[in-house]
């Protein structure tokens, strides 16, 4: 049986962030990419001491395109997700498609 990851939003610094630093496998956050570097680098320092390696927090994200994922990834992100709505019924994937389109130059 595969274990079942926690996932922990949010940025707060005194609480959040020691709780995904003690107990998430994932991270996510909207924090501006500066913000978001800074509260990496708090969250890899509470890790280290709670005895966690930092590497073992999945860090995640709003995808709002490539030129801030690429950004965003470079900072640690290795999880985006939109939300598809629908419009009178309609769905509109050009989001998801850009995102497939975006991922798989990553490869």
């Amino acid at each position: 049986m595969r274990k079942i990851p926690i996932l922990i939003g949010g940025s707060g610094p005194k609480r959040t962030l020691p709780a995904v630093a003690r107990h998430a496998d994932i991270w996510h956050t909207f924090l501006p990419i500066d913000s978001n570097r800074e509260a990496s680098s708090r969250v890899a320092e509470l890790a280290a001491g709670f005895g966690r390696a930092d590497s073992g927090i999945e860090r995640s994200t709003f995808w709002t395109g490539p030129r801030s994922a690429d950004d965003y990834l470079a900072a640690g992100a290795t999880l985006f997700h939109n939300e598809i709505r629908a419009v009178d019924g309609k769905y509109d994937l050009s989001t998801a498609e850009k995102m497939i389109a975006w991922r798989d130059t990553k490869r």
